[in-house]
């Protein structure tokens, strides 16, 4: 996978729970150093558990991803 990071190209949008049981946090930072898209956020939320679309605390979540998909779409 690393390999291919510098082949992405379309907007990306990278979320990462910050104490994620079971993917390193620093694994979104290099991802999002390597990609090539010129339209590319990282967004890291305050989350112990891995599957970050479950739970209550979702609306968050769900704004953020609205926020990035109306950035993209107005360009």
């Amino acid at each position: 996978t690393r390999e291919n990071l510098t082949n992405i190209q379309s907007p990306i949008l990278i979320i990462q729970g910050k104490d994620d049981p079971v993917v390193n946090p620093a694994s979104a930072y290099e991802i999002f150093e390597k990609i090539k898209s010129k339209e590319k956020d990282l967004l890291i939320l305050e989350r112990k558990n891995h599957v970050i679309i479950k739970g209550d605390d979702t609306k968050e979540l769900y704004d953020e991803i609205l926020k990035f998909i109306e950035k993209i779409e107005g360009k």
